[in-house]
């Protein structure tokens, strides 16, 4: 991926700083949970409502994708995947939300927002679902949809 050995270990030093709260005492894991419980209930209060009837309102479904970066969930072996993801983490701090992974679950659980719902899928369904997704998500696709998310939730607070 990257020609310069200094260049990859740079990057590699970057991502581990990155996901270090992520271990340990999982703080930045709950947090993400939290906030993508708040974020679903206020953009799609249906599948909040459905999540809150099946026991799920934990997000532990998503554990693996807040964890590090969604690299289960993309592929690795074309320019539409998890290094498009990671690219799009790291620059989107800066230009649209240091919280730019909370719209990237929202993203995933939208896209298959209707197979949830049509199965009223529990917390065993999801994570089976989701494991027998990886690697299968769009990236270019998620990642548009994540955005105009973003951009949805930026124009609904500034209208307020």
């Amino acid at each position: 991926i990257l020609d310069g050995e200094c260049l990859a270990y740079g990057c590699f030093v970057k991502l581990m700083e990155r996901l270090e709260s992520n271990f340990g005492s999982l703080r930045t894991v709950d947090a993400n949970f939290s906030n993508l419980r708040a974020l679903l209930k206020v953009m799609d209060f249906e599948l909040y409502q459905l999540f809150r009837k099946k026991d799920v309102t934990h997000f532990y479904f998503a554990h693996r994708w807040f964890l590090v970066d969604f690299k289960r969930e993309f592929d690795y072996s074309n320019d539409d995947g998890v290094f498009l993801v990671w690219e799009t983490l790291w620059a989107a701090r800066y230009a649209v939300s240091s919280h730019f992974q909370l719209f990237i679950a929202l993203a995933l659980l939208k896209n298959y927002r209707q197979v949830i719902l049509d199965r009223e899928m529990d917390f065993s369904a999801l994570v089976k679902f989701f494991n027998e997704m990886s690697e299968r998500h769009s990236a270019r696709k998620i990642l548009e949809k994540a955005k105009l998310l973003a951009l949805s939730l930026h124009s609904a607070l500034e209208s307020q």
